[in-house]
C-alpha cells in the first residue's frame, strides 16, 4: 500500500495522469469540457487504474457524500 504522502492529489490535465488513459477516455472528457482532474481524481484514477481496491469518501460544499468500491 502507498503511504499517503506519495500519491499525487494536485489536480491535473487528464493527459498527465500515469499510467496513460486510452484515447477515447481522453477524447470523451475533452468533448465534456473537462481540461482538469479534481483533486480525488487525480489520486484514485491512477490507484483503478493499477487494479487496486479502492473505497473514496468525497464531502462536498453541497454536504452530498459519493463513496466509490472497486472491488477486482
Amino acid at each position: 500500500m502507498m503511504a499517503p504522502e506519495s500519491l499525487e492529489k494536485r489536480p491535473k490535465s487528464f493527459e498527465a495522469l500515469t499510467p496513460t488513459l486510452a484515447e477515447w477516455i481522453l477524447d470523451y472528457t475533452r468533448g465534456m469540457g473537462f481540461a482538469r482532474t479534481t483533486p480525488v481524481q487525480a489520486m484514485a484514477i491512477p490507484l483503478l487504474m493499477g487494479n487496486k481496491d479502492l473505497v473514496v469518501e468525497v464531502c462536498t460544499m453541497s454536504r452530498y457524500k459519493l463513496g466509490i468500491i472497486n472491488m477486482s
